[in-house]
């Protein structure tokens, strides 16, 4: 269980951080998408991360509700 928490601790935080950037180039009118700079034009592999990064979210705050 220690394993998945910490891979899911750092999806989240790294997830949080991509959001983050992303909003922050909205207020300084940049496109700021990491995701989406990775993957260019596959739009389906940046869904994909994405959906990676909440299922990720939603893992982590079983565990922590758990411990």
């Amino acid at each position: 269980m220690n394993t998945l928490y910490s891979i899911v601790f750092t999806l989240t935080v790294l997830a949080g951080v991509l959001w983050g950037l992303v909003g922050l180039g909205g207020f300084l009118g940049r496109n700021l998408n990491i995701v989406s700079m990775i993957t260019r034009t596959h739009t389906v592999l940046e869904y994909v991360i994405y959906v990676v990064f909440g299922i990720a979210a939603v893992v982590y705050v079983w565990i922590s509700s758990r411990q």
